[in-house]
C-alpha cells in the first residue's frame, strides 16, 4: 500500500498570496506549523487525528514547496504522508484514505482563503 501522496496544485495567484493562503488555511484547520520559511518557499505542516471535529485516526504531515511558474501562477508541490505520535513517517499500519482526505480539505481551505483575500482587495 502506498502511503505517500505527491501532488502538484496550481493556483492563479502570485507566490506571496499563495503562501499566505496556505499558511492561513493550515491555521484554520488547526495544523501545527513545523517549518515556516517564506524566503526559501517552504512550508511544513502537521495535522492532528481530527479534521472538522471528525476522528480520522492518523496524523498527517505535509511538506510544501512553492514554485513560481509566472508572476501570476504558483505551483504548490505537496508531499503528504501519515506520521506516528512522535512525527516519524508511518511505513505500515496507517489507515487508508486519511492523507488524501486531509489534502483535499487543505486545498479547499487554501482556495477559500485566496477567494476571501481577492474579495477584500
Amino acid at each position: 500500500m502506498r502511503y505517500r501522496v505527491k501532488e502538484t496544485k496550481s493556483f492563479e495567484y502570485c507566490y506571496i498570496d499563495t503562501y499566505k493562503s496556505a499558511y492561513l488555511g493550515a491555521k484554520s484547520l488547526k495544523a501545527k506549523i513545523l517549518k515556516h520559511d517564506p524566503d526559501n518557499r517552504e512550508l511544513h505542516l502537521q495535522f492532528d487525528k481530527t479534521l472538522h471535529g471528525k476522528y480520522l485516526g492518523d496524523r498527517s504531515r505535509f511538506e510544501i514547496k512553492f514554485v513560481s511558474v509566472s508572476t501570476e501562477i504558483t505551483d504548490c508541490e505537496i508531499l503528504a504522508y501519515p506520521v506516528n505520535p512522535i512525527g516519524q513517517e508511518l511505513r505500515f499500519g496507517a489507515r487508508n484514505g486519511v492523507v488524501p482526505k486531509v489534502l483535499d480539505a487543505f486545498c479547499t481551505s487554501m482556495t477559500n482563503q485566496l477567494k476571501a483575500s481577492n474579495t477584500d482587495s
